[in-house]
């Protein structure tokens, strides 16, 4: 995961985590989305998809608002801007030498 082309995505996931910070959940799905057309192994991106698509049903199923749904839903959130973060520093940390 860590190759040429990992440089190019780190924008992406900073866009990612102010998407998620402002709650534009659906133009955080659509940026992960275009990480995942540059490298569609990316474990990181694969799984904010999975719980940003998760957080979207469960806003849809849920038929009223209340403080425990947002409560959820801002916890989810943060934790994904974390996860955001941990992919960045990931990528743009200088590959480990392995001595022999």
């Amino acid at each position: 995961m860590n190759d040429q082309s990992s440089p190019s995505i780190v924008p992406l996931f900073q866009t990612v985590e102010e998407h998620l910070h402002n709650h534009n959940l659906e133009l955080a799905l659509s940026t992960v989305s275009s990480i995942l057309a540059c490298d569609r192994n990316n474990f990181y991106a694969r799984a904010i998809e999975r719980r940003i698509k998760r957080v979207l049903d469960f806003q849809q199923d849920t038929s009223a608002t209340s403080d425990s749904t947002e409560y959820y839903i801002a916890r989810v959130i943060a934790a994904l801007e974390h996860v955001c973060q941990m992919a960045v520093r990931f990528l743009t940390k200088p590959p480990v030498e392995v001595e022999a």
